[in-house]
């Protein structure tokens, strides 16, 4: 017999037919579990009351969702989650059903929080001991009046970071939008000033306080490691409040991205209400289970791939806005489909002989991949020509940040956003402060830095939002009949979070700069601590490219899904080995209900699946069912 416990009350479905369950693989697709339309009789009491009278013609018809459903027949649990009228007669009501991820997503916290109003903490400073102390108004008051200054304070920590590590930083970034510098660091006879702050929040550390803030405990997370566990959000936001630096996503969106990015398998215990983060594609690390398949099966062919998952799709980066990403950063998809790419082993292309022995128009027409012996790529190079005379140039790395492609026939990819921060060598004006500590002699004092870069819109649009006695935005009525679109709050999930590591180095390049030194900063110019060099500057890092094209040294650390390192995001994006092109739609008899997420096993074959139909009888689970499902090979 099939029962339904709605909100806790007893409800039950006609008998004369059967109910169809979807259980989808949360792991390929948000759906979760599902059930189509799900018929409740009207001329049942019990019905009748749940469902309030709503088949009668004079009841207004307000099609409600209840938040706590579960399916049983004869007893046995078949899903829980939300239920949501979808029809209304006289006779009958529609039901749906929703469960698994698909309840995580659409009745929680994690879908109607946006992480950007959320409190997730703050920066504290500006009294006697902390990190940060206020700085007397009579010492900057002749500065004060010649710059644009949001705050401004003073530490005598020598540290490469200010801030606390492992919680959030002040990393001087570039606000294209408002052209000026956030986290401008300056100093002298071992004091150290800091003014417009920013604050850059420690990646990990928000995840967990979303994720509490949500009602779950983080009790394991592989990534809460080094080097992972050092990166910070950048953003130009002059706040000290986390929640500034993050876009406008909802809880839901932050965790999808999240695990995009580390292609990392999330698991919820619901009745521990704990949650772990493993280091582990959700897709491939699961269990596997034998299945006897019978002989009737069918196979749907898609040329560019029906299985769009981070397994076995095309990758790339949604990079933001900043006007200073170097040109080269990228080798789009189309670019590398289009020239020819020679493949080799070996030392840099200017000590490659078959290289050497290339014409100019070989050269230039022809994309270098560098790989490691056991075939990961090590760097990709493309022909620089001269800008003086175009029949010279050099070879330079380049494409750090391109697409991961697993499928050349396909356009699609799965972006995220997530991604690298901007990071450019920028001139950066210092004549106003240093006059102001005598130390240029009122000259012009113009030094290069290695520095983060963003636009930064949102600031604009906060300062002139109306805010609570707690720093929360609200609309007012006034707001609203002059222009409705302020009502508006949808989430914006085009929007990049860009991110970033820290190196155990500052940087500080001696005045007067010869001219043109602009372009790169010597590998004498770092420091290990700021004791002796107090105008020295914190060292942003997202890839070794960047590092030895500027400073000649590497770290081993990147956020390339495509070049290897010592510690690179490509190490969690491993080469696809399921067959995405081909679906199989296999039937297969069962005595329970199947695990969908787990890999399944038919005449000796490993299979991931995509999803289970499953019939609920009234006199049992119906045995005989079908899956969709893709090899793995």
């Amino acid at each position: 017999m099939i029962t339904c416990i709605i909100n806790g009350h007893k409800a039950y479905p006609i008998s004369t037919s059967s109910i169809k369950v979807t259980y989808a693989n949360q792991y390929v697709t948000d759906d979760g579990e599902y059930t189509y339309d799900i018929t409740f009789p009207m001329n049942i009491l019990s019905n009748r009351e749940i469902f309030k009278n709503v088949s009668r013609f004079e009841v207004k018809k307000k099609l409600a969702k209840y938040d706590d459903c579960k399916l049983y027949c004869n007893g046995l649990l078949i899903m829980s989650g939300v239920g949501t009228v979808l029809s209304v007669n006289q006779k009958e009501v529609k039901l749906q059903l929703l469960g698994g991820k698909s309840r995580v997503k659409y009745n929680s916290k994690f879908d109607k929080k946006f992480i950007d109003e959320m409190d997730l903490g703050r920066a504290i400073h500006g009294g006697m001991g902390d990190q940060l102390e206020t700085v007397d108004a009579k010492e900057i008051m002749g500065l004060m009046a010649e710059v644009k200054t949001f705050n401004f304070y003073a530490t005598y920590n020598p540290s490469y970071m200010i801030g606390i590590p492992g919680m959030y930083v002040y990393t001087p970034i570039r606000d294209e939008t408002n052209d000026m510098t956030a986290n401008m660091t300056l100093g002298k006879n071992r004091k150290r000033y800091i003014t417009n702050l920013a604050v850059h929040p420690n990646f990990i550390h928000i995840l967990h306080n979303i994720l509490n803030i949500c009602g779950y405990k983080v009790v394991r997370d592989d990534f809460n490691q080094a080097p992972w566990d050092g990166l910070y959000i950048a953003s130009a936001y002059k706040s000290d409040e986390f929640r500034h630096a993050l876009p406008h996503w909802t809880a839901y969106t932050f965790l999808e991205e999240f695990r995009k990015l580390f292609n990392a398998r999330i698991y919820f215990n619901e009745a521990e209400r704990t949650v772990s983060i493993l280091r582990s594609s959700e897709l491939l690390n699961a269990e596997t289970v034998d299945m006897v398949a019978l002989d009737e099966f069918s196979v749907d062919y898609d040329e560019d791939g029906s299985l769009n998952t981070i397994d076995t799709s095309n990758v790339e980066f949604n990079l933001g806005e900043s006007e200073e990403r170097d040109n080269y950063e990228v080798i789009p998809q189309k670019v590398l489909s289009y020239f020819d790419i020679y493949t080799y082993q070996g030392m840099i292309p200017e000590l490659d002989s078959t290289i050497n022995g290339w014409d100019i128009k070989k050269k230039r027409t022809t994309i270098i991949k560098r790989v490691f012996s056991y075939g990961s790529l090590q760097a990709y190079y493309i022909w620089k020509a001269d800008e003086e005379d175009d029949s010279k140039g050099s070879w330079v790395e380049c494409g750090e940040f391109s697409p991961l492609i697993r499928n050349t026939d396909s356009d699609d990819s799965i972006t995220l956003n997530i991604a690298p921060a901007a990071i450019a060598v920028i001139d950066q004006n210092f004549t106003t402060y240093s006059n102001w500590l005598q130390l240029s002699g009122h000259n012009k004092d113009v030094r290069p830095r290695y520095m983060l870069s963003t636009i930064n819109t949102k600031e604009a649009e906060s300062l002139e939002a109306t805010k609570d006695d707690d720093g929360f935005t609200y609309v007012t009525v006034e707001d609203a009949i002059e222009d409705d679109s302020n009502m508006d709050n949808e989430e914006n999930d085009k929007e990049s979070m860009q991110i970033y590591f820290l190196l155990d180095k500052m940087q500080d390049a001696t005045y007067p700069l010869p001219k043109g030194i602009h372009s790169t900063l010597p590998q004498t110019c770092l420091y290990d601590n700021a004791m002796d060099h107090f105008m020295a500057w914190p060292v942003p890092v997202t890839d070794d490219v960047h590092l030895k094209k500027v400073f000649g040294i590497t770290k081993g650390w990147s956020l390339s899904l495509v070049q290897r390192t010592d510690y690179s995001l490509n190490e969690f994006h491993v080469k696809s080995v399921i067959d995405n092109k081909d679906c199989m739609e296999i039937k297969f008899r069962s005595s329970k209900i199947p695990d969908p997420s787990k890999i399944y096993i038919f005449h000796g074959k490993r299979f991931v699946c995509a999803k289970i139909e499953v019939e609920i009888k009234d006199d049992g689970i119906e045995p005989i069912m079908t899956g969709s499902f893709y090899m793995i090979s």
